[in-house]
């Protein structure tokens, strides 16, 4: 298993746009999904900060990974730049295999 992590800080009136579109079922699962290896997305909000939030993406393994990113380059970048506007901050906390 290969799992993504990034840490958010996220603009307070965007909270709202930000979590339908990191979540589960949101924009970016739904790109995922058209992956080979694609797991799932778990979206966690900071306990007692309204405002920091973490993606956890799972694939199967890093080379399914490597293979979306390259063939949907075009759609991920289209859907990362309508995202800033939604976050002050954002981080890759890093990738993780087991």
């Amino acid at each position: 298993m290969y799992t993504i992590v990034w840490r958010y800080r996220v603009r307070p009136d965007r909270a709202g746009e930000f979590e339908r579109v990191y979540g589960a079922r949101g924009d970016w699962a739904r790109l995922f999904a058209q992956g080979e290896g694609y797991v799932g997305t778990e979206l966690y909000r900071e306990a007692g900060e309204g405002d920091r939030f973490l993606t956890v993406d799972e694939w199967r393994s890093q080379a399914d990974y490597d293979r979306f990113r390259t063939a949907h380059a075009v759609d991920y970048g289209a859907i990362d730049r309508r995202c800033e506007e939604f976050t002050d901050s954002e981080e890759c906390l890093g990738a993780h295999e087991r």
